[in-house]
């Protein structure tokens, strides 16, 4: 089994305050599924702990963690074989899966704020660019987006998937690491490196 990561905010009761009142929000949009998915809640406390040590305000940590619990709502569109088959995707399969981030986006409900939304789009937008789905890099990702990337691949690679076996905690370390400037927000990846979780891991 994959490594986890556990759903405590940092030491603050206020980042636990700010997941709490994510997961409310996030059931009360209908997402109640989202709200209990081990992926989703270890990606949002995660992209806390980051917000956290960027000093990001608490408004726009309510609107990391809300979009990092509904970031990938629009799997829920696709075809599912694609999504459990146990081998590398071809070119069609590989397109089909990168549509999730606008469509999940579209999907939600228009009183959700917008911030938010944008998280749900952009999540797979990459520093350099060469993201998807519309290719915006740099400063154009919302903040929220660029943090949720980095917790995002980092849950992900401690995870078993159909197509590979999970990662050391280590290992997804390093290549979140390697991966500032490219795929990531240098910023956001120095924080992440300051994470009590990451820190004494650092190669």
């Amino acid at each position: 089994m994959g490594d986890t990561v556990t759903t405590g905010v940092g030491k603050t009761t206020q980042g636990a305050d700010v997941l709490a009142s994510a997961v409310g929000a996030v059931r009360t949009w209908g997402g109640t599924e989202v709200a209990d998915d081990p992926h989703a809640l270890g990606v949002a406390a995660v992209a806390l702990e980051i917000a956290e040590q960027l000093h990001v305000e608490l408004s726009l940590r309510f609107a990391v963690a809300a979009g990092a619990l509904l970031h990938d709502i629009g799997k829920a569109l696709l075809d599912q074989e694609i999504l459990s088959k146990p081998g590398p995707l071809d070119d069609d399969e590989r397109e089909h899966v990168q549509t999730h981030p606008e469509a999940g986006a579209a999907a939600l409900p228009t009183t959700i704020p917008s911030c938010i939304r944008a998280v749900v789009r952009s999540h797979h937008e990459r520093w350099d660019g060469r993201g998807y789905p519309d290719g915006i890099g740099s400063t154009a990702i919302p903040l929220e987006a660029r943090i949720v990337a980095v917790a995002d691949a980092f849950q992900a690679m401690l995870e078993d998937r159909p197509y590979r076996d999970a990662r050391t905690r280590r290992d997804a370390v390093d290549e979140v690491l390697r991966s500032a400037g490219t795929q990531f927000d240098p910023a956001c990846v120095r924080a992440f490196a300051q994470l009590p979780r990451t820190a004494s891991l650092r190669s």
